[in-house]
């Protein structure tokens, strides 16, 4: 088996697990209910399954990702023409966005109660979004000052984790 094989081989284990995970997800996420007192009604009266549900989504997304990466490096034969790089990369990004909103509404969605604040799941979501261009562009494009935005954005998102949520509310 040749490394092309291999990577082949290997993300569509991966696309196999993230389709099994998204599958669990939307059979127990369910419809969104048009009226929307009625789905918040549904959230608030079962926000664990909520929870649940979302950060499942997010480790399918997660596996999305993986796949769709090391479908991009793997072999010419899913990279052959421009566009089939081109819907790969559609395919990472689409799951790195669908992936931040998801670990958002969990966090949000968990407790009725919004012990995190809204302003701390939106800067929590930027700092994510920031995160990965600033990795992608130091690492893969090496350019250095982009590792500078990917350091300042994780930094950021492990600081809002680690700021309890009483004080969190306080700020």
């Amino acid at each position: 088996m040749t490394i092309d094989q291999t990577g082949l081989r290997v993300a569509g284990m991966w696309l196999a697990g993230a389709a099994l995970l998204l599958a669990i997800a939307l059979g127990f996420h369910g419809p969104l209910h048009p009226d929307l007192e009625v789905q918040m009604t549904r959230i608030a009266g079962s926000a664990s399954r909520w929870a649940a549900v979302h950060w499942t989504a997010a480790a399918a997304f997660s596996c999305f990702t993986v796949a769709s990466v090391l479908a991009l490096v793997s072999g010419p034969r899913l990279t052959s023409t421009g566009r089939l790089v081109s819907a790969w990369a559609v395919v990472l990004v689409g799951a790195l966005w669908t992936l931040t909103t998801a670990v958002t509404e969990a966090t949000v969605v968990k407790d009725p109660q919004r012990l995190v604040p809204k302003w701390s799941a939106a800067v929590g979501a930027g700092a994510g979004l920031a995160s990965f261009p600033g990795w992608s562009l130091g690492v893969w494009f090496d350019i250095g000052p982009a590792n500078l935005l990917w350091v300042l954005a994780s930094g950021v998102t492990r600081v809002l984790r680690c700021v309890p949520s009483e004080r969190r509310r306080a700020l």
